[in-house]
């Protein structure tokens, strides 16, 4: 692959994909090191070393650029899913909440970009983009939903399409509203340190997303 020194400007389909994955990969440097609400165009720019018009010219708008970063993060995890979930057939799997809820949870807490961006996707990731492009990732994101309830009906006996797709969604929903309680300010932080009394106020991403889907789970196979 080119190096961005070795050329200007984009002029080839192949150039201009290459600035788009310096865009992306710099969003994703940027998100690992500092929080979303810090993060502005210029910053993106400077990562890639592109002019934040570059930036613009491509992605239109800070909020364009993770909203795609998202859509590539959230298809790699839906591909690696599989593998990750039991087996459908293992004995005694006509009740296995537990043991999908734990994979599950683990699967989404080895991937804190991903859950980086569904905690912020509703108040921030979809505003501020056309009309166009917003259907175009509510479509996308209606057809990964979709292959996440097949992936989870295979591994659930007797959950049906309308469950597995509610399922779906309350898995993007819970990450949303979880996630950022478990990476809390400095001074939260420090108000829990310094009072045994404060220890339950400290949340385990992991455990918590455990419990909230497994308990779902159960729900949903025994209504």
């Amino acid at each position: 692959m080119t190096s961005p020194a070795d050329f200007q400007r984009a002029r080839s389909p192949e150039q201009r994909d290459q600035r788009r994955e310096e865009i992306l990969a710099a969003a994703a440097h940027c998100l690992r090191e500092m929080p979303f609400t810090e993060i502005r165009l210029r910053e993106l720019g400077q990562r890639a070393g592109l002019a934040t018009s570059a930036v613009v010219r491509y992605f239109g708008t800070r909020e364009g650029v993770f909203l795609e970063l998202l859509e590539r993060e959230w298809a790699h995890w839906i591909k690696e899913l599989p593998a990750e979930l039991p087996s459908g057939d293992a004995p005694g799997n006509a009740d296995n909440a537990d043991s999908v809820g734990r994979a599950l949870a683990r699967s989404l807490a080895s991937r804190p970009l991903l859950c980086e961006l569904f905690s912020v996707l509703a108040g921030v990731l979809e505003h501020n983009i056309p009309l166009e492009r917003a259907r175009a990732f509510k479509r996308g994101g209606m057809r990964r939903s979709e292959e996440f309830a097949a992936l989870v009906r295979d591994r659930l006996p007797g959950l049906d399409a309308p469950a597995s797709l509610l399922l779906a969604s309350t898995v993007i929903t819970s990450v949303a509203g979880l996630w950022p309680f478990t990476s809390p300010s400095d001074t939260v932080c420090a108000a829990i340190a310094s009072d045994p009394e404060l220890t339950c106020a400290a949340v385990d991403f992991e455990e918590r997303m455990r419990e909230m889907l497994t308990a779902f789970i159960r729900g949903l196979q025994h209504p």
